[in-house]
């Protein structure tokens, strides 16, 4: 640590007798750097600081720790603004914050007059990527490809322990307002804007007030962890409102063709888990899921391919593809300690009928689910088998049931 001042420092003046003094500061603590370039009336305490700054470090966990602030584990980043002190109260004016390919800003204000610190201010920024919070749940840092899983097993779900106890250490009460949070995925279109409402009180985390919008539809609700306990409980109410799904699916089609599915996306998960860890609560999990899709279509030659109609799949890529309107669709998902089954998941077209069942189970990250297409039309090569989707998480497998399939195609065999 280095601190210099040019002025003369008055030992004896205090109050509005203080003189401002210039002063520089140069900091490193590990991988973390501090400059500060400003004055002070106080050099000694750290009072009537006023300047501005710039903050380096590999996390901003590793420089929140030593401060008692309770920030989130993060990829690198590098921060600069204005900074100033009045007694017990730090002011901060965040004007540019890189953490990892994230982009931020915001206005904060740190008061450590009370039993237990308050942060409050706003926190914006043109985009926020889901993936530079990985490290606060566990995950490895998007941009650490040595920190990734290598586990024989193949787990994906993170299971480093929270650490609830830094939820305590001090409170907060922070809007935010971010142009684009980034779900780091090309195939569906990204939330623009995420509003929200941040509040921690007592070791209790809520994000409520959630408004983003996307695809001309919103998302809302709220989600809480609650860390008082040894172990946390973990809630989420969120709904999703009218979203375009032929917007939001990012699938590529050849021009002039319907896209793949369409209609408008309604959505409601309602969720409750316990555990130390993200892989705990999930493996705990409770609740339910469901959607709904308001007139919808589907592509034909998607629903040809799901049956495996050769024929019809065949012909339909010669004279082209047809938007099918779906006559009825619902998808209803039960979680029971974390395991999901769908209590009803049917599709009713024109042509066929679409079933699914099996189960999810996020407790030991694997998929056993079986769909079936039933024809109301009949094809020489129609070869209508159950889908098997099996394995794990990280690595599911696609498969048809062969007995069933040989079967079938030596029916289509004898009648050709």
């Amino acid at each position: 640590i280095d601190l210099r001042t040019t002025g003369v420092v008055d030992l004896l003046a205090g109050g509005q007798d203080a003189v401002a003094q210039p002063v520089q500061l140069r900091a490193r603590v590990g991988d973390s750097e501090l400059r500060f370039d400003g004055s002070t009336t106080d050099p000694l305490h750290v009072a009537g600081l006023r300047g501005t700054f710039s903050l380096s470090g590999p996390s901003l966990a590793a420089v929140g720790d030593p401060l008692g602030i309770t920030l989130p584990a993060t990829p690198a980043f590098r921060a600069n603004g204005t900074l100033a002190k009045e007694a017990a109260t730090w002011e901060a004016n965040i004007a540019d914050a890189r953490i990892g390919a994230s982009r931020l800003e915001g206005v904060f204000t740190y008061d450590t007059r009370r039993e237990t610190p308050l942060l409050t201010g706003r926190l914006g920024g043109s985009r926020l990527l889901l993936s530079d919070l990985g490290p606060a749940v566990g995950a490895p840092a998007a941009d650490d490809p040595d920190t990734r899983p290598t586990s024989a097993s193949g787990r994906v779900i993170p299971d480093r322990p929270f650490d609830l106890p830094s939820l305590r250490r001090m409170d907060a009460d922070v809007a935010v307002d971010i142009a684009e949070l980034n779900t780091g995925t090309d195939v569906i279109e990204q939330l623009r804007p995420l509003r929200a409402h941040l509040l921690l009180a007592d070791g209790v985390l809520t994000v409520s007030d959630i408004d983003a919008r996307t695809a001309e539809g919103r998302l809302e609700g709220h989600l809480q962890l609650d860390g008082r306990a040894r172990q946390a409980q973990w809630t989420a109410d969120l709904h999703l409102r009218d979203v375009d799904l032929a917007r939001w699916l990012k699938l590529e089609r050849a021009a002039g063709t319907p896209p793949y599915v369409s209609g408008r996306l309604d959505g409601q998960v309602r969720v409750a888990g316990t555990g130390r860890s993200t892989a705990e609560i999930l493996a705990s999990l409770d609740g339910g899921l469901r959607m709904h899709v308001r007139d919808a279509t589907l592509s034909h030659l998607l629903v040809e391919a799901a049956g495996v109609d050769l024929a019809q799949a065949l012909g339909l890529a010669i004279r082209g593809d047809a938007a099918l309107p779906v006559l009825c669709n619902v998808a209803d998902f039960g979680i029971d300690n974390g395991v999901a089954r769908p209590k009803a998941f049917v599709i009713i077209t024109r042509d066929s009928t679409i079933w699914l069942d099996g189960s999810v189970s996020l407790r030991t990250e694997t998929l056993d689910l079986r769909a079936v297409v039933s024809p109301k039309d009949f094809s020489p090569l129609s070869l209508r088998t159950p889908v098997h989707v099996r394995g794990s998480l990280r690595e599911p497998a696609v498969s048809l049931e062969l007995n069933r399939l040989a079967g079938k195609a030596g029916a289509a065999a004898l009648l050709a």
